[in-house]
Order: structure tokens, then sequence, then C-alpha cells
């Protein structure tokens, strides 16, 4: 046996008491024991990796739920702020509305107040339609009476004439 022949299998004997102390370590682990030269041997690489992988997820687990609860967070706020705004605006709106209503309540009592004024304007002025008929009527009726009386007075006066000529011829 030459010294490289020694060496090998020095590492090989080496290579198997690490695999036998790893096998040791996942019995122990099974069955909730220790082995005190379990915990004093270095991990196998694959456990290395597994545990590097498996912290690097769970990092990014914690890092994606901050950053959902942050997003959800912003969005409430946001939407809060929006209703906040669309219920002043719903409140400018009602009160708006308030106001035309009585705004129209009161155009509606001026015009029924106008409408009145109205009627009782046409009911004068018919009134004062027929009083003109009749004023007319009692105009035409004087002028016919004047008229009347004019001609009896010329005939009243051609009477007398005649009578003063006739005794005057006497």
């Amino acid at each position: 046996m030459n010294l490289t022949e020694s060496q090998e299998m020095n590492g090989a004997d080496e290579e198997e008491s690490v695999i036998y102390a790893n096998a040791d370590v996942y019995d122990d682990v099974r069955t909730g024991t220790e082995d005190s030269d379990a915990k004093r041997l270095p991990c196998a690489g694959s456990d290395s990796v597994w545990n590097r992988m498996h912290g690097a997820v769970l990092v990014c687990l914690v890092l994606l739920c901050v950053l959902l609860l942050t997003v959800i967070i912003v969005l409430r706020v946001q939407l809060n702020a929006e209703t906040h705004q669309h219920q002043m605006n719903n409140d400018i709106l009602i009160q708006q509305r308030q106001q035309l209503i009585i705004k129209n309540t009161k155009i509606e009592k001026e015009r029924g107040e106008l409408l009145r004024n109205n009627t009782d304007l046409e009911k004068e002025r018919d009134k004062l339609k027929n009083e003109m008929s009749v004023l007319k009527d009692n105009e035409n009726k004087l002028l016919s009476t004047i008229d009347n009386f004019k001609n009896e007075n010329q005939k009243t006066n051609q009477s007398k004439t005649n009578m003063t000529s006739t005794t005057s011829n006497e």
C-alpha cells in the first residue's frame, strides 16, 4: 500500500462516518432524542442548501405579507377618503336640492298669486266692459233724447215764429 491509497482509504472512512452520523441525526429528529456527537458534526451539503432555501422562502413570504398588508392599508385609507368626499358631495347636493324645493315652492306660490290677480283683473276688465257698454247705451239714449229735444225745440220755435208771424199779420 502506498501513501495515496492510504489517504484514499482514510478519506473514504471519513465520508462514511459523516454519512452514518447524518443518518443518526435524522433518527434522533424522528425519535426526539439528541446525540451529542450529531451536534458536533457538520451538516451535509444538501441540508445546508435546504435550510438556506427554506429561510429565503420564509423571508420572501414575510415580505410579501408585509407588502400585501401595506397595500390593503393604503387602499382602505384611500377608500375612506373617497367615501368621505362622496358623502360631502352628497350632503352638498341634498342642501342644494332642499334650497331648490324651497325656491320652487315660493315660485309656485307666486304663480298662484299671479293667477288669482290675473283672474281678478279679467273680472274687473269684464265688469268695466259691461259698464262701458251700459254707458254707451246711456250716451246713445241721451243723444237721442237731446236730438228729440232739439227737434221739439225747433218745432216749438217754428210754431212760435209761425204764431208770431200770424199774430203780427193780423
